[in-house]
């Protein structure tokens, strides 16, 4: 597991920590036990440039902290929100320029929506129930270094299980990126 998706598990259970609703648990007991044992799964969903996250999934990443951290994990150990119905879609920035005298630089989300997919019409969006975002910063091999951040997004899930939906960051630039949200057949 590379350096980022170590950071960016860390990331999904900050976010989690300032969930503001109680959706109740979203996992029966007999889930939560097949996720805990579950070495298959790689807990996120990657859809294009963004990592969504279900109950299932996070269950799977805890299990992957406690076992970075040689600690046992149970059921009994698990967070109310991390079992939570809700989903968390997490946007990255990215560096921009560096090439042919323009200098480098970053672009940082700084919303996340879903809409229907190809739909244009903002009353159809669904805006997420909280919002955070998390500082990082990029660097070059001669030590200069620019500020960025991630942005994590929770939307509950009940309102967005029928349906095509579309993910949307908006970016510092002004440009967005997409990607179509995926949730059939998963946990």
């Amino acid at each position: 597991m590379n350096v980022r998706m170590m950071r960016v598990s860390a990331l999904c259970l900050i976010v989690l920590a300032f969930a503001t609703t109680s959706e109740g648990q979203a996992l029966s007991p007999q889930q939560v036990a097949a996720a805990l044992a579950d070495t298959k799964h790689d807990g996120a969903y990657k859809m294009g440039p963004f990592r969504v996250t279900t109950p299932y999934a996070r269950v799977v990443e805890a299990r992957k902290e406690a076992e970075r951290a040689l600690r046992p994990v149970t059921a009994a150990d698990l967070p109310a929100d991390i079992l939570g119905s809700h989903i968390v879609v997490w946007a990255f920035p990215y560096a921009t320029g560096g090439v042919a005298f323009v200098p480098p630089g970053v672009n940082s989300p700084v919303r996340i929506i879903l809409r229907p997919v190809r739909s244009r019409d903002l009353a159809q969006a669904v805006q997420p129930v909280s919002l955070e975002t998390v500082p990082q910063s990029f660097g070059n091999a001669m030590g200069a270094t620019w500020p960025a951040q991630a942005v994590g997004a929770i939307f509950p899930r009940e309102v967005i299980a029928t349906g095509q939906w579309e993910i949307v960051a908006i970016y510092q630039a002004g440009n967005t990126r997409t990607a179509k949200l995926t949730l059939a057949g998963k946990q």
